[in-house]
């Protein structure tokens, strides 16, 4: 059908009704990973022949078609409208589990992802309706692969049209204010999606500055903008994203991360290089539990388990388990308090940290289970 579309000559209206049939066809495709759902030479063509298109009925076809194979866990409802999303935003969108395969895929479209969704902006800055379906394909691509490379992608195309809407000098402010309002969406989703604090700050700052000197730039997109004569003068350097100050969150945020996964691992070969015992390893995780005028400090807990013998006490090879729980005091809380970031490296990890909520009565004393022993001969 694609090969059909791509030779045919049809006017628009013709390319409408023929482009719902292909949709319904793309609906009902059952997508598992990206890499073994599609052929290589597919997402190249819709990409080039459709997305890319000076030609604004093929680029909106392509860009839906391209959610329609992206978008597995029905998201793409949501997505209709650039929106803010907050910290503590109830919304109904579903953030997919990380996969490797599925990462690989992307990275290998990445550099096409990003050439024609900038001629999206470059011929289509005045179509609303084809900006708002660009916006849920970068939407689809952070929620389905939710790792640093979408991240870091999605961020580089948002500079990119930053500085499009800010140097084109043949485009109406409205369409200037549309794309602006796009890229702090994707900020503030990728924000939420990954849930980075430091990054959340700085993406706040832009949200409240904007609030009140142009609140044009903040989503949604309006067909009409009435400015007010304070809000006529927009072009303020502090209302915009730093290049920098991007990269340097997302840097800082995935990097935590990695450490935080290091040290995970570390302390699991720390606890379990040795022979000849069945154990079960307790990793700590500092949390920070708010209380009224005191912070108790818990620890999750990681469970990891080896199986080995010790034959150098002369003891019976049998399974045990060593049990290390810790219960803190409880401590006055300090005038900052910083959570530890509940956010994980985008790489496998071999420890289930989905661990379930802590029990409400936290015991005030230390507490030390001891070391089962062994059975003698």
């Amino acid at each position: 059908m694609l090969n059909w579309f791509s030779m045919a000559n049809m006017d628009n209206d013709e390319v409408l009704e023929f482009s719902s049939l292909i949709e319904q066809a793309a609906q009902l495709y059952q997508v598992g990973q990206y890499s073994e759902s599609f052929q290589e030479h597919v997402f190249s063509d819709v990409l080039a022949n459709f997305v890319g298109s000076s030609n604004g009925v093929y680029s909106l076809v392509g860009c839906r078609l391209m959610v329609r194979f992206l978008d597995r866990h029905c998201n793409a409802a949501y997505l209709s409208m650039p929106a803010i999303y907050y910290e503590f935003s109830q919304t109904p969108l579903k953030v997919a589990e990380y996969n490797g395969n599925d990462k690989a895929f992307l990275r290998h479209y990445r550099e096409q992802i990003h050439d024609y969704s900038i001629k999206v902006v470059q011929y289509h800055s005045y179509s609303q309706i084809n900006l708002r379906t660009m916006f849920s394909l970068i939407a689809c691509t952070i929620l389905e692969v939710p790792c640093s490379l979408t991240a870091a992608a999605a961020s580089c195309l948002m500079m990119t049209i930053q500085d499009f809407a800010l140097t084109q000098e043949k485009i109406p402010d409205r369409s200037r204010f549309w794309l602006h309002a796009i890229v702090l969406s994707i900020m503030s989703l990728i924000c939420w999606v990954h849930k980075a604090p430091d990054l959340y700050r700085y993406v706040n700052e832009i949200i409240s500055r904007r609030a009140k000197d142009a609140p044009q730039l903040n989503p949604p997109l309006l067909k009409t903008y009435n400015l007010q004569s304070q809000h006529a003068y927009w072009k303020k350097s502090t209302l915009f994203f730093e290049d920098w100050e991007l990269r340097y969150g997302l840097w800082k945020h995935f990097q935590a991360a990695r450490l935080l996964f290091c040290l995970a691992v570390f302390l699991a070969v720390l606890f379990t290089d040795c022979e000849g015992r069945t154990k079960k390893v307790v990793i700590h995780v500092p949390y920070k539990v708010k209380k009224i005028k005191h912070v108790h400090t818990v620890y999750k807990t990681i469970h990891h388990h080896h199986t080995h013998h010790d034959h150098e006490h002369g003891l019976v090879p049998d399974d045990h388990e060593h049990f290390h729980h810790m219960h803190l005091l409880e401590e006055p809380s300090p005038t900052h308090v910083q959570a530890i970031p509940e956010f994980l490296p985008d790489g496998p990890l071999d420890l289930p940290l989905d661990i379930s909520e802590m029990p409400r009565d936290i015991p005030l004393k230390s507490i030390r289970h001891g070391i089962p022993l062994y059975r003698q001969k």
